[in-house]
């Protein structure tokens, strides 16, 4: 996923009642410039919602007023200013496009290359500790490279490749907002990953194989003067992802089950992102199956047959995130354009009654072969709000 990159004004338009501010419209994005500032056929710098401005670059100074430290994907914190959806003058305002003539290391703009690396811009992550807190510590390793991460695409970026195809058929779920999770069985090994990391497993839940005295002394050392293994402490298993492993028995089906895949889901609780779901409890629902084998995603309706098995077979309880359609077209949904598509994507939620404003909708291709997420302007302005 690019948060930074080069990109094209496509168009540029008027604000009712602004006489010094515009509404440029940047692939399926719109954002607040200034007037005069762009003509459509320009290229710029374009920054998605939840980019960090760094506070030590200059070119943000303007900015200076809104800088505080923010959590980025990286677990570290970073001084600057947080690019949220905001409105202005009654127009939605989702990032920032700022001139290429502000950007000299820019040597040979190129539309659409990722200049995120160039320009020490990092990405904003809410990070939740084992205690719902914001620390990343505890945390052992870095994210699996047999798995992988469950990150769908905004629409607003892939918009030209999603109504390429008006009759391409779609299996239409609820985003949930909690905190991500995967599971994972590999070679009868089984684990468990926040969004970026790997966790450590509760003692014992993996067999250790045969080895002779010499290797396990070794490899008892070598761990002791690691940084990258722990044994997990109780505060780890207090942590919402060991909890949720609990509740489900997750680990014992994943075994049982045998197969070397990945359960990916969304932990939502009471304490987690201020309870926006309004649940009564610690709850996961599972919204992507993996198989490690061919590193790949399940078609749909096989990840949601897969949870089917487990639970019928080994007696699991585990459910798959709320479905709006299993098969359905844009056409037949009547969503033509990134505006139907966004505001398609508002409204309450259908797993609790007391949502008012869900996140928004995740689409997967039936066939497998791509998905993407429609955020509810609603929800990120509300959340947006209180962050």
């Amino acid at each position: 996923m690019k948060f930074r990159t080069i990109r094209t004004i496509d168009n540029v338009s008027a604000i009712d009642g602004a006489d010094n501010i515009v509404c440029v419209t940047i692939g399926g994005w719109k954002c607040v410039a200034k007037k005069g500032e762009f003509k459509q056929g320009d290229l710029c710098v374009y920054f998605e919602v939840d980019s960090i401005l760094p506070a030590s670059d200059e070119r943000y100074q303007f900015l200076a007023k809104t800088f505080k430290e923010y959590p980025t994907e990286s677990g570290k914190l970073l001084m600057g200013h947080r690019l949220k959806t905001i409105k202005l003058r009654g127009q939605i305002s989702q990032g920032l496009a700022l001139p290429l003539t502000a950007f000299t290391e820019i040597t040979t703009p190129t539309k659409d290359v990722d200049v995120t690396g160039l320009l020490q811009v990092q990405k904003y992550e809410s990070s939740i500790s084992s205690t719902g807190g914001t620390s990343q510590s505890g945390k052992t390793r870095t994210f699996p490279e047999f798995l992988i991460k469950s990150d769908q695409e905004r629409c607003q970026n892939i918009s030209k490749q999603i109504f390429a195809d008006m009759d391409k058929q779609y299996e239409v779920t609820q985003k949930l907002d909690g905190s991500s999770a995967t599971f994972f069985h590999k070679d009868g090994v089984v684990g468990l990953c926040s969004r970026n990391l790997q966790l450590a497993t509760p003692n014992g839940i993996n067999a250790e194989p045969s080895k002779p005295l010499l290797v396990r002394i070794k490899q008892h050392l070598s761990n002791l003067f690691s940084r990258k293994v722990k044994v997990a402490t109780q505060d780890d298993l207090n942590s919402y992802w060991h909890q949720a492993a609990e509740k489900y028995n997750i680990f014992n089906l994943l075994k049982q089950y045998g197969k070397n895949i990945a359960l990916q889901g969304e932990i939502i609780a009471p304490s987690i992102q201020q309870n926006h779901e309004k649940v009564a409890e610690l709850l996961f629902y599972v919204y992507a199956v993996q198989d490690i084998n061919t590193r790949s995603f399940l078609p749909p309706a096989q990840a949601r047959a897969t949870l089917a098995e487990i639970n019928q077979l080994h007696g699991g309880e585990l459910k798959y995130v709320p479905v709006l359609h299993e098969v359905v077209s844009l056409t037949e949904l009547g969503l033509s354009d990134v505006d139907a598509l966004l505001a398609y994507a508002e409204g309450r939620s259908i797993l609790s009654k007391a949502c008012t404003v869900r996140e928004g909708l995740v689409f997967k291709a039936v066939d497998g072969s791509y998905s993407f997420k429609a955020i509810s302007n609603a929800y990120l302005l509300k959340k947006d709000k209180k962050d």
